[in-house]
C-alpha cells in the first residue's frame, strides 16, 4: 500500500501506521476487557461490538478504496518491476539478506504476538487481575503509535534503516528482559509499575520494528514487487506467532495445590531466548537498499539530463549565430517559430 500511494518520504511512515492499525486491533480487544465480567456474562457484547467494528470497517475499505492512486507517487512506483513472478521469487528466495531479516523478523514477532495473546495467563499467576492485563495491553499499544511515528519520521527521512532497525530491536529486548524478570515475583505496587514500564519500553521499540522490517525487505529485494516480500514476512510472522502462541500454555508450569494457574516463566525463557538468538543473525545482516539507491540515482539522472540538455541547447543556439552549423538548422535555434511563421504566410498568400 505505501509503496503504491505514498512517495519516498513517506513510506516507512505509511506503514508504520498501517501495522499500528493492525495492532491497534488488539488494543481494543484489551479494551473491551474492561466490561467483560469474571464470570463471562458479558462476553457476548465485547464480540457483538468488536464483530460490528470489523464489518462496517472491511465494507467501507471494499466499496471506497482503491489499489492505485492516478497519478505514482514515486519514481520507483512509476517505473514498476519488469520481473515476473518465477523471476521475483527466485531473487528473493536468492537473497541470503532478505533470510536473515525474515528470521529476525519472524520470531520478533511471533514472540510479541504470543505475550500479547497470552498476557493474561502470564500476569494471573503472579497475583495480577484482568484489569492489570488490559492497562498493559492498552500500554503497549498506545505508546506504540509514538514509536510508530517517531521512528517511521527518521527512517523516511534520513534513510538510516538499518540503523533504526537496530535501535528497535535492542530496545524491545530490553522490554521483553524486564518483563520476563518481573514475572519472576509476585505482584506489588513497586512491580506493578516497573511492568509498566517494561511495557512502554516494549511499545516504543517493538511496534515500529515491524513496519521497519517490512520496508527494509522492500529496499533489499527491489526490483522485487514490494507486495512479494511483505506478503511473506507477514505470512512467516504469523506462523511463528501462532506456533509461540500455542507453545506458551505447553510450557506453563502445573497447577500450584490450590488449583491455581502455574507460573509462565518457562515460556517465557524460551521466548527470550528465541528472540537473543533471532538478533544474533542480525549481526550478519549488509542488505543493500536497492530502492533507494536506484531512486536517487534516477533523480541525479534526471537532474543531469536537465542540466546539461539546457546547456547543449545553449551552446547549438551560439554556434548557430556565429555560422558553424548548417543554415536550415541555425535559422530553426535561432528562430524555433519559423516554421509556424513560414505557415502562416503562406496560407495568408493562399487567402490573397
Amino acid at each position: 500500500m505505501a509503496y503504491n500511494w505514498f512517495g519516498e518520504k513517506e513510506r516507512t511512515l505509511a506503514t508504520s501506521i498501517a501495522a499500528f492499525c493492525n495492532i491497534f486491533g488488539t488494543a481494543v480487544a484489551f479494551a473491551m476487557g474492561f466490561i467483560v465480567t469474571e464470570d463471562g456474562s458479558t462476553l457476548y457484547i465485547s464480540m457483538a461490538v468488536q464483530s460490528g467494528f470489523c464489518v462496517i470497517l472491511a465494507v467501507a475499505t471494499i466499496l471506497l478504496f482503491s489499489s492505485k492512486p492516478p497519478t505514482p507517487p514515486s519514481r520507483s512506483s512509476q517505473k514498476g518491476t519488469t520481473l515476473s513472478n518465477k523471476e521475483s521469487a527466485k531473487a528473493m528466495l536468492t537473497n541470503i539478506y532478505f533470510f536473515l531479516l525474515m528470521i529476525t523478523y519472524s520470531v520478533g514477532f511471533g514472540v510479541l504476538s504470543a505475550i500479547i495473546a497470552c498476557l493474561g495467563q502470564i500476569l494471573t499467576p503472579q497475583g495480577y487481575t484482568q484489569t492489570d492485563s488490559s492497562i498493559y495491553g492498552l500500554t503497549i499499544i498506545t505508546v506504540g503509535l509514538i514509536g510508530c511515528v517517531v521512528f517511521g519520521t527518521i527512517a523516511d527521512r534520513t534513510k538510516k534503516f538499518k540503523i533504526c532497525l537496530w535501535v528497535c530491536a535492542i530496545g524491545a529486548l530490553l522490554g521483553t528482559s524486564v518483563f520476563c524478570l518481573g514475572m519472576f515475583f509476585q505482584k506489588t505496587v513497586y512491580w506493578f509499575w516497573i511492568i509498566l514500564a517494561a511495557f512502554v519500553i516494549l511499545g516504543i521499540f517493538s511496534v515500529p520494528f515491524v513496519p521497519l522490517s517490512l520496508e527494509i525487505a522492500c529496499e533489499i529485494t527491489y526490483p522485487v514487487a514490494a507486495s512479494i516480500p511483505n506478503t511473506t514476512l507477514g505470512l512467516t510472522g504469523t506462523l511463528a506467532g501462532i506456533v509461540f502462541t500455542f507453545l506458551f500454555p505447553l510450557l506453563q508450569e502445573p497447577p500450584k495445590p490450590d488449583n491455581s494457574p502455574g507460573s509462565m516463566r518457562i515460556p517465557l525463557i524460551v521466548g527470550l531466548v528465541s528472540f537473543v538468538i533471532a538478533l544474533s543473525f542480525l549481526i550478519c545482516f549488509r542488505g543493500t537498499m536497492k530502492r533507494t539507491a536506484a531512486e536517487q540515482a534516477e533523480a541525479e539522472k534526471e537532474e543531469a539530463a536537465k542540466l546539461f540538455g539546457d546547456s547543449d541547447d545553449n551552446e547549438e543556439k551560439e554556434a548557430a549565430e556565429e555560422g558553424d552549423i548548417p543554415d536550415d538548422k541555425a535559422a530553426l535555434l535561432i528562430n524555433p517559430t519559423q516554421p509556424v511563421d513560414l505557415l502562416a504566410a503562406s496560407y495568408g498568400a493562399i487567402d490573397k
